[in-house]
């Protein structure tokens, strides 16, 4: 299930709030979205090396340091792997009927 469109989205839009991180609070940013994300790496979602890959690529985009980057990314994988998420299901169609 690695791979998951879902988790694909969350990555996404994880990623895009990285991207928009100002100075004074990229670092806390790449911790709080990895984390988000690494805990669907947990659950079987998304691939462990991608996820990390593409963090890594926006942190030092942004301008962190490959030292720091990966201190940030280690700390919200350990966080996120004792905290795992999958997909949520799907709606139950009973509770959508609409009345009057």
């Amino acid at each position: 299930m690695a791979d998951h469109p879902y988790g694909r989205r969350v990555l996404a839009a994880e990623l895009a709030a990285l991207g928009r991180a100002t100075p004074g609070h990229r670092n806390r940013t790449l911790n709080h979205t990895a984390f988000k994300v690494y805990r669907y790496v947990a659950g079987g979602v998304l691939d462990e090396q991608d996820v990390t890959l593409a963090f890594t690529t926006v942190a030092r985009a942004i301008g962190l340091s490959a030292a720091e980057t990966a201190r940030t990314l280690a700390s919200a994988r350990t966080a996120g792997q004792a905290n795992p998420r999958t997909i949520p299901p799907p709606p139950d169609p009973k509770s959508q009927e609409a009345g009057p």
